[in-house]
């Protein structure tokens, strides 16, 4: 089943997950008391988010490789 997140849940978990990607067992406690939610929605929360956010970097990575090439391409030409 899947948890719809309250905005200040949400807002209360991504402050969080700009400062530690990976809660341990006492702050995923102290999350689960501030947002009301169970310490495992949490884990899968933050699971989600840190695949996310390398998913993203690797895909930042690869754009800057394809602009790269494409510079060098364009060097070539002139």
């Amino acid at each position: 089943m899947r948890t719809s997140f309250k905005h200040h849940q949400l807002r209360t978990m991504k402050n969080y997950f700009n400062l530690n990607h990976n809660p341990d067992a006492k702050d995923l406690k102290q999350l689960a008391q501030k947002t009301c939610l169970t310490k495992r929605v949490l884990q899968v929360w933050f699971q989600n988010g840190e695949n996310h956010s390398r998913l993203v970097k690797y895909i930042v990575i690869l754009a800057r490789a394809k602009w790269r090439r494409s510079q060098h391409g364009n060097q070539d030409a002139e």
